[in-house]
């Protein structure tokens, strides 16, 4: 080591010291990340530096521990820092410069400003650790919390750096405290034994032996027994050969570290060639992959029966970092394996391979347990004979318990748990997960469903990353009555052995391509509106098929198959139907661009009927389109552009035409359609910069106007009016198609027909759904004529530091709307419609104003408005207000607000309230207080809702351990796992 400076000689003993506030900037040619607790786990490779200020470290090769700030945790940065191979700092004290050069050096960084890493995208973990990580982890791991530079300041007593001998077990002893450590060695000649006695504490490092890996162990007080020719060199010089026999023997406060793996205990002997021990009163603490935090593993006697099986009793298991942890799972006896071990297909049995042949090695950690206990503090609350769990998800059985009471429902009781820990499974399928729920409703019953999840790199052999989940949930006896609006109270249900099952699948196969498939079954039409109605409102439609699709370059074709296994909605079905795309296809030199779409298939329309509530049946008569019809169709369009060029302005005359063949229209008969449509697009952009803008009150650092004006004139033709045509492709999902039912029936009584100005067939003419190859709906063609216009806005200025500004758009403003040359026949007598704005002020970083607006012209033409400002402050909460007024069929001016607010670590509110000034009162208002505890996320929630004459009040215990969907974004704010930001 070599330290040269151009300052007095006191001032060499001070290390760096970099200013707090700082940046800490890192770049390497390569890299590997991950994770390790709370911690980002950098190795980088190739030109390694970081910069912090003035200080610079240089190394060939670096492992770097990087812990982020929180909002409620630290406050600041932290890179813990390990360089390896022609290590050079540079830094400055008291204005003098100075440069440490060394084989390694190790340090540590704070900063309250941004660490910045440069490098190329980086690798994943890598299957074995490298011995740069292993050597970085026995320099990093002794001096948790301390700031000391081995190598570059050595205490009294501390062995001199040595250069890691070529072969042979290393052994180097460092004082536990401010002691010199003092070894007294006793020997037996005969037998070449050496023991060794310390008392004064010690960290023992046992490392380049690559049949143990590293050992990092401080006690108080050590007993270390060897053979050997020579007495043991416990300063690091001299090696041993691997494989010597040893044996420890540790008590007081023992620290033991073997990789990620952490063990505290008060005794502990162990056997070092053949890795077992016994521990007493011990603490086992292993990093869990997909997790944040750290499993922590308790009992008063813990045997090591081999290099990764640890065999405890009287033991308890949890994640808390407390001594006495708020949620524990308390077990008679204990098995812990840790253990790299090849990927098996679960589903298929056979070895998973990568994609040069070799067998898949994964990391598996897994726990068995008999006689269960869950603990809530002092109190047992649930109990299971059997547990076990690979603890990827370390949930311990409960995954969620929740206890609600509400007008609809009653007093409710839902649990979820874990089903493979359940059954015992330790070694569940790879990327698979597996709940079961079981629930009781004090007015409805008993229910319980399951839900099973994969996401995998290949499924039954089939390579490509594949997806999908099966979904299962019903009551076998509902004893209530259905509640689903204000003219749809105390319905009796149509079935009372209700239920559904959803199951999706997705897969990436070979040559482009790809497979979906999907299936529903529902017990009755009411049941997902009852039960799931934020599934039946935004859901797609609850079909059963699938489809089989290969992309290639610009051209796609595929099959897809559909049936209605649910009698009581109306769907079509496909039996089967073939699709071919030829996109943006160029001719003569770019001069033409072709696109075409070819289908082909054989269809069912069928429409809703049987089993419907007598309420429900008497509402929800059949739309005008609405037919039992079924046989071929076969579908032909294709589209020719011009594009040219005219100074500025963009313009594309282009050309379209449909062949079809329906077997039935609405009269039941066959039709040939023929349609085509011609026009001419254009578009031409403008803009103005101006950069000596300035604002400090709106932020404002110079400005740009960006606009894009565009226009599309076009009329078209076809030798069949829309309204022959029944709709074999629906263009709203089953929920918006009931309320249009119900709708007609409301407004304009039992025997009424829905007026043509709210029919969605010639909403979707009007809106130009036809004027495109690609077009979701073939049905919608009629003698037609447009010209669409708008514009797009952009006002953009900088923001950020005055060095490193960036360009955002301040506000933008999209508008448009159509003018109708013939409005009698295509737009109810107005010549202007379909008008409709977009606006939005970014004012600052967190608060934003947006208006948005849809607006028809003629008789009771829908006309809306909406305005809102938006508050936000990560991750603290956000606050919204806005207004909605509707008018037309349905008139409503809706006032909303909401906001949620962390209160504190602990605590987190959140509430809206929804209300109609047009006459309606209160729509619906919710309250909800969050506890965030270090083991346990507890929920207490008011929601009452005036329509339904519904309140309810919620309570729900979720444990912490893994962050869920429900509460994994709290209110817009995202929560980690217990402990990931270290003790709460």
């Amino acid at each position: 080591m070599s330290l040269s400076c151009a300052a007095p000689l006191q001032a060499q003993i001070e290390p760096p010291r970099p200013d707090k506030n700082e940046t800490i900037e890192i770049s390497a040619q390569e890299a590997h990340r991950w994770t390790q607790g709370p911690y980002e786990v950098w190795w980088l490779t190739g030109q390694c530096a970081l910069k912090q200020g003035a200080t610079v470290a240089r190394g060939n090769e670096a492992v770097l521990w990087i812990k982020r700030s929180g909002e409620f945790g630290d406050r600041q940065n932290f890179v813990t820092a390990y360089f390896e191979g022609q290590v050079q700092i540079d830094y400055q004290r008291a204005g003098f410069p100075y440069k440490l050069q060394d084989a390694t050096w190790f340090g540590e960084f704070f900063s309250t400003a941004p660490v910045v890493v440069r490098t190329p995208p980086p690798r994943s973990e890598p299957a074995v650790k490298p011995a740069v990580f292993q050597r970085a982890q026995a320099r990093r791991d002794p001096l948790l919390g301390q700031s000391i530079h081995r190598t570059q300041f050595q205490p009294e007593g501390v062995p001199a750096p040595a250069a890691l001998p070529s072969a042979g077990r290393r052994l180097r002893a460092y004082p536990r405290g401010g002691a010199r450590v003092q070894a007294s060695w006793f020997s037996v000649p005969e037998r070449q034994e050496w023991v060794a006695v310390i008392t004064s504490g010690v960290n023992l490092i046992v490392d380049n032996d690559p049949t143990i890996g590293t050992l990092d162990i401080a006690a108080d007080r050590l007993v270390l027994w060897t053979r050997g020719a020579e007495q043991p060199d416990l300063a690091g010089q001299t090696a041993q050969a691997a494989g010597t026999p040893m044996e420890l023997y540790l008590e007081g406060n023992v620290t033991f570290r073997q990789g990620d793996r952490v063990i505290y205990a008060n005794r502990v002997y162990y056997d070092v060639n053949n890795q077992l021990g016994t521990l007493v009163e011990a603490d086992l603490n292993a990093p869990v992959p997909s997790y944040l935090g750290v499993v922590r593993l308790k009992s008063d006697l813990i045997q090591q029966v081999g290099k990764n099986r640890f065999v405890a009793r009287e033991t308890s298991v949890t994640t808390s970092k407390f001594e006495l942890p708020t949620y524990r799972l308390q077990a008679r006896e204990m098995v812990f394996e840790d253990e790299d071990v090849p990927v098996i297909d679960g589903l298929t049995g056979t070895p998973v391979v990568d994609e040069e042949g070799e067998q898949v090695i994964d990391r598996r950690q897994t726990l068995t347990s008999n006689g269960n206990f869950v603990y809530v503090g002092p109190v047992p609350v649930f109990y299971w004979p059997t547990f076990a769990t690979d603890l990827e998800e370390p949930s311990m059985f409960i995954r969620q318990l929740t206890m609600r009471q509400d007008n609809i429902y009653g007093t409710q009781f839902l649990s979820r748990f874990d089903a493979y820990q359940m059954l015992g499974i330790k070694r569940k399928p790879k990327g698979t997960s597996w709940t079961i729920s079981a629930d009781y409703f004090s007015y409805r019953g008993f229910a319980g469903g399951t839900n099973f999840r994969y996401s995998r790199d290949e499924l039954f052999g089939l390579r490509g990353p594949a997806r999908g989940f099966i979904d299962a949930w019903g009551l076998p006896y509902d004893g209530g009555t259905d509640t689903l609006g204000s003219d749809r109270m105390n319905l009796s249900p149509e079935k009372v052995n209700r239920g559904r099952i959803e199951a999706r699948h997705q897969q990436e196969l070979a040559n482009g391509w790809r497979l979906k498939t999907e299936s529903w079954l529902i017990t009755d039409r009411n049941f997902l509106e009852q039960y799931f109605e934020r599934d039946w409102d935004t859901e797609k439609d609850f079909t059963t098929g699938g489809q089989l699709k290969r992309l290639d370059g610009n051209m796609s074709y595929g099959v897809n198959v559909d049936m209605r296994p649910n009698g009581f909605l109306t769907q079509t079905e496909q039996l089967p139907r073939g699709d071919h795309y030829w996109l943006g296809q160029s001719f003569l030199a770019d001069r033409l661009t072709y696109y075409e779409h070819t289908s082909a298939g054989y269809y069912r329309e069928r429409v809703a009927g049987g089993g419907l509530n007598p309420v429900d049946a008497l509402k929800e008569q059949p739309l005008a389109w609405m037919v039992s019809a079924q046989g071929a169709r076969v579908i032909s369009t294709h589209e020719v552009d011009a594009p040219v060029d005219l100074g500025p302005f963009k313009v594309v005359p282009y050309a379209l035409g449909q062949y079809g063949y329906w077997g039935q229209d609405l009269q039941l008969n066959s039709v040939d359609r023929l349609y085509g449509q011609a026009g001419i697009r254009a578009n031409i952009p403008f803009w103005r910069v101006d950069p000596t803008i300035e604002s400090s009150l709106l932020n404002v650092h110079g400005l740009a106007h960006k606009v894009v004006l565009d226009g599309d004139l076009s009329v078209s033709d076809a030798n069949t009016h829309l309204n022959n045509m029944t709709l074999y492709d629906p263009l709203d999902d089953d929920a918006q198609e009931v309320f249009r039912e119900r709708m007609r029936y409301n407004i304009y009584n039992q025997n009424g027909t829905m007026p043509a100005q709210f029919d969605e067939r010639f909403y979707a003419l009007r809106s130009g759904l036809a004027s495109s190859v690609t077009s979701p709906a073939s049905e919608i063609a009629d003698r037609f004529a447009a010209f669409r216009f708008g514009a797009r806005q952009r006002l953009q200025t900088k923001r950020g530091r005055a060095d490193n500004r960036r360009i955002i758009d301040w506000m933008t403003l999209d508008a448009g709307a159509t003018l109708f040359p013939n409005p009698n026949r295509d737009n109810f007598g107005q010549a202007l419609g379909l008008a409709n704005y977009d606006y939005r002020w970014y004012i600052g970083d967190r608060l934003s104003l947006v208006s948005s607006g849809q607006f028809d012209f003629f008789n009771q033409g829908q006309k809306i408005a909406t305005f809102g400002i938006t508050l936000t402050r990560p991750p603290r909460g956000q606050l919204y207000l806005g207004f909605y007024a509707m008018n037309g069929p349905i008139t409503a001016d809706v006032l909303s607000t909401f906001y949620s607010y962390r209160l504190s670590p602990k605590w987190l509110s959140s509430a809206g309230i929804t209300y109609d000034l047009a006459g309606n009162g209160l729509v619906g208002n919710q309250l909800s207080l969050t506890r965030i505890g270090e083991a346990f996320l507890t929920n207490f929630n008011f929601v009452a809702d005036p329509y339904k004459h519904n309140v309810g009040i919620n309570f729900m215990i979720e444990p912490r351990i893994i962050p869920r969907s429900r509460f994994g974004n709290v209110g817009g704010q995202a929560l980690p796992v217990a402990g990931a930001s270290g003790l709460e």
